[in-house]
């Protein structure tokens, strides 16, 4: 019999832990919080972008510690309702990014499939190595890392966004959202809780399992004491917790309107899409924004329906 790799262990308990009845995870949530806690000597704050994921996380650590700030970047695409929500929250500080939007993605890129895959189209569309494009593109030995290159590879089916007119790039998140966060950690030597869960993606679920709940060892220390909890888990506490207005007008998540990753995904669902929902839910956002921020002339370009 094989033994198993420490990786291969870890992604086995997450998975125990994930099984484990609701009230079994909300005790190791509380531990996993009040060592965070404690370990900072209390300089936390939970980073709040009113979404329903980060509500729960709020309410279930202000159960703990009323106190604790909640810290909330107003990048100027937020729902309406979700700013409307986040105002009715006590004890948030408010944080707005260097650049907005626009700036953004006229300089770096617009935020198109996936994080990965945009990262993958920008080095794609910025080295001027052949190699490193064939490499993009398919794959294979790496030169350069005496390696066959496996990630960072571009799908077949979004080949044709590298000769796109426009620029791609991962750089949207990190300039509207995590640089407020990281500023305001420098200015506080605060330290924060995160709303997010290992089934949201695979590089979340990589990072539970590489750092644990408790990233203390991580290069930026983070506490993700959810990250165990399920979708079934967020829909009963959704029952008992107050949340956004916004998740009873048709939308399973929320997030920067404009944002296109993911957009593939409910595509082949087969179900409405962000934009033809926005279209419905707030019909003058749609007509005024997509054409001002070029958002119609990428998705006609890529296919995508969006009236």
């Amino acid at each position: 019999m094989t033994a198993c790799t420490e990786s291969q262990l870890q992604h086995i308990f997450l998975q125990q832990r994930q099984g484990l009845p609701l009230s079994v995870k909300l005790a190791m949530f509380r531990r996993r919080a009040i060592q965070w806690y404690t370990s900072w000597d209390g300089k936390v704050y939970v980073a709040f972008s009113g979404g329903l994921d980060s509500t729960i996380l709020l309410h279930l650590i202000r159960d703990i510690y009323p106190d604790v700030v909640a810290v909330f970047v107003n990048t100027g695409l937020e729902f309406p309702e979700v700013l409307e929500f986040v105002r009715t929250i006590p004890n948030v500080v408010w944080l707005k990014p260097k650049y907005p939007f626009k700036q953004v993605v006229e300089r770096w890129g617009y935020p198109v499939w996936s994080k990965q895959v945009a990262m993958a189209i920008n080095r794609y569309q910025n080295t001027k190595s052949d190699i490193q494009k064939t490499l993009r593109l398919s794959g294979g030995f790496n030169p350069n890392t005496s390696r066959m290159q496996s990630k960072g590879v571009i799908p077949k089916e979004a080949h044709y966004l590298v000769n796109a007119p426009f620029k791609i790039s991962e750089r949207c998140c990190a300039v509207l959202k995590h640089q407020p966060f990281e500023a305001y950690e420098r200015l506080t030597g605060s330290k924060a809780f995160v709303g997010t869960m290992a089934v949201d993606s695979k590089p979340r679920k990589d990072e539970v399992i590489k750092n644990g709940c408790n990233a203390f060892n991580a290069g930026h220390p983070t506490s993700r004491p959810m990250s165990f909890f399920t979708e079934r888990d967020i829909a009963d506490l959704k029952t008992i917790i107050p949340y956004s207005r916004i998740y009873d007008m048709g939308y399973e998540s929320t997030g920067c309107m404009l944002c296109m990753f993911g957009l593939q995904q409910e595509i082949k669902k087969g179900k409405r899409n962000r934009f033809q929902l926005l279209k419905e839910s707030h019909p003058r956002i749609h007509r005024l924004a997509l054409p001002a921020f070029g958002i119609d002339k990428i998705l006609d370009y890529m296919g995508v329906p969006y009236a």
